[in-house]
């Protein structure tokens, strides 16, 4: 499996995602892995402020055709690392994107969370 190709001139947005997980030589040779065994993708998410974010890892198939999404969990909180599994079908150059995004009904529950009512 490999990640998508590094960008020209990559910049980053209001959610950066860095250290993508799995990736060998920097990225020089795509992982392997045997078809039907799950492979562990994880990266680091991050954005400013106190929402909570939401990530998901995207698998395509050897022609570029989306074919599943996993969402990604939070090692511990607060940490900023994600992980999850992702398991290609069958022999092939498959790939993976990692997305990050404001997760508005999370920040919401972690929010009223916080409030006390009464003293």
């Amino acid at each position: 499996m490999q990640t998508e190709p590094p960008t020209s001139g990559l910049r980053f947005g209001r959610i950066p995602i860095t250290n993508v997980q799995p990736v060998v030589s920097c990225g020089a040779f795509s992982a392997k892995a045997v078809p039907g065994q799950n492979v562990a993708v994880s990266a680091t998410v991050f954005r400013e402020g106190h929402d909570r974010l939401g990530v998901t890892a995207v698998l395509f198939d050897p022609r570029g055709k989306e074919v599943s999404r996993t969402r990604l969990v939070e090692h511990v909180g607060g940490t900023d690392s994600y992980s999850g599994w992702l398991t290609p079908a069958s022999t092939g150059n498959w790939s993976f994107a990692i997305e990050g995004w404001g997760d508005l009904y999370a920040t919401w529950q972690y929010n009223a969370g916080e409030v006390r009512f009464g003293r």
